[in-house]
């Protein structure tokens, strides 16, 4: 007799991803339906789907931003980046292509490590980043101190969640922030 592979422990373990997935994708649903909704309608219905595309807050995010400077500067940087890239990445890629296979293996070798040591370099970023807003904290108010461990836990696994991906940003607005005041 055949025995199922597919059991109880399975099926659990499947609604358990799917769940995951719908908890991981309700906030990118809630994103891209505010953004389409005036206030009124988001205020209204903050779930629903939007009846009609209102695209008044794009034009008021790229005027008072002024994202079409923003636009124009990184489009500069990308194209800068992207020639040096190639021109540099090809003549290295010969190079290693052409090179005796023991230092072959030593460039790969090499390589990999830089991929693997940025995402270790941002857990010491997270790591330094507590300790940094811990001090900060201990300037509190006292009636927001009772607050600050969540305070820092919120902080912490915020940036430790998205800090490949929007690092840079998250560090210059943090930065801008504090230097205000």
């Amino acid at each position: 007799m055949a025995r199922h592979r597919y059991g109880l422990g399975a099926f659990a373990l499947e609604m358990a991803m799917v769940a995951l997935a719908a908890a991981f994708a309700f906030p990118v649903y809630i994103l891209v339906t505010l953004a389409f909704k005036s206030q009124r309608t988001w205020r209204d219905h903050p779930l629903a789907l939007p009846e009609e595309l209102y695209l008044g807050n794009f034009i008021r995010a790229w005027n008072q931003a002024d994202l079409g400077d923003a636009l124009i500067a990184s489009i500069a940087v990308v194209a800068g980046s992207l020639l040096v890239l190639v021109a540099l990445g090809s003549a290295g890629a010969y190079f290693v292509a052409r090179c005796w296979p023991r230092l072959g293996y030593g460039l790969y070798i090499l390589f990999l490590l830089g991929l693997v040591l940025p995402f270790i370099a941002g857990f010491w970023g997270t790591a330094s980043l507590y300790q940094g807003f811990s001090e900060l904290c201990d300037t509190m108010p006292g009636d927001r101190m009772a607050n600050r461990q969540c305070f820092l836990r919120r902080l912490v696994l915020s940036w430790s969640a998205c800090y490949s991906a929007i690092m840079p940003v998250m560090i210059y607005s943090l930065w801008q922030v504090l230097s205000r005041t």
